[in-house]
């Protein structure tokens, strides 16, 4: 009984070995795709709206008061931007329901939400995805000690290696 048991068990493990050897030769020709997501985050006055003549604007009517600009640099592209509304329960924040979507947002329209920054629990969180599927979020707070808000560019780097992606890239979708 405990031979066949561990016969089987060998068997399955040399598969798997061998399915994963070969599954990494083929990785070694397959193009990674890289895919660079860079977006301006930052509080801005209403007097600088001159600047953002393009860019789609919210008023949000609960929590208003501050300006947020969310503005796409270089080839970013992002296919949605949600302002939703969230809550604090203990050690992390749930997403309630969304307020608003913005679609085909990028470099040339960005957006303006008139929002408020609450300097304890968090009540609003913004969330998006780029054209590639890349997703991020920042939640609009501040940290609470000192007020401090970590503004500017969120640049990260989203390697994509998966059959969709590589048709995508092969036909120049963005």
């Amino acid at each position: 009984m405990f031979d066949t048991i561990a016969s089987i068990t060998d068997w399955i493990l040399r598969f798997v070995g061998i399915l994963a050897l070969v599954m990494n030769i083929i990785l070694l020709f397959i193009k990674h795709n890289k895919h660079e997501v860079n977006v301006y985050i930052n509080r801005i006055d209403k007097s600088d709206f001159n600047k953002y003549v393009n860019a789609m604007k919210y008023t949000d009517d609960i929590a208003n008061g501050e300006y947020l600009l969310f503005l796409p640099q270089g080839k970013t592209n992002f296919r949605y931007v949600k302002y939703c509304e969230c809550e604090f329960t203990g050690n992390k924040l749930k997403t309630k329901k969304v307020l608003q979507c913005f679609n085909n947002i990028n470099c040339n329209n960005g957006l303006i939400i008139n929002t408020y920054f609450p300097c304890g629990t968090p009540g609003r969180i913004l969330q998006w995805e780029t054209k590639y599927g890349a997703k991020g979020e920042y939640v609009i707070a501040e940290n609470g000690k000192d007020g401090n808000v970590s503004f500017g560019n969120h640049f990260y780097i989203f390697i994509i290696n998966n059959f969709i992606s590589n048709i995508k890239k092969i036909f120049d979708y963005e």
